[in-house]
């Protein structure tokens, strides 16, 4: 005997969650300037892989942003203490700095070797 599969009709779907609103404010984005990733150039500008792709992704969504250069403790103390919005770059993510900030999921990842001639 076969059974069918039958996907559920459009009205027995569960609605879908709303979309958040995106923020209207021009969001500070805090950057330390760690190659490749953060890269500030003589002109003020920034470069490197997580400037662009934080500059794709605002871009997709329509948000407004200025960079803000600090240290690594003034991107975590900016974000706990309301002084930056977004903090982007090389970041471990730790237990505790799990309690000040939300994280992305990681997007690159390394691991330390050394190599030796005999």
């Amino acid at each position: 005997m076969s059974v069918l599969f039958e996907p559920p009709s459009e009205e027995a779907l569960p609605r879908p969650f709303p979309t958040p609103p995106l923020p209207t404010k021009i969001l500070a984005v805090g950057v330390t300037n760690d190659p490749p990733f953060n890269i500030g150039n003589s002109d003020g500008s920034w470069t490197g892989i997580s400037v662009e792709l934080w500059q794709e992704l605002a871009r997709e969504l329509g948000l407004k942003y200025e960079f803000r250069e600090t240290g690594l403790i003034g991107r975590f103390r900016g974000l706990a203490e309301g002084w930056l919005d977004v903090s982007i770059g090389p970041l471990t993510i730790t237990a505790s700095r799990e309690e000040v900030c939300d994280s992305t999921h990681a997007y690159y990842w390394t691991t330390l070797a050394v190599a030796f001639g005999l």
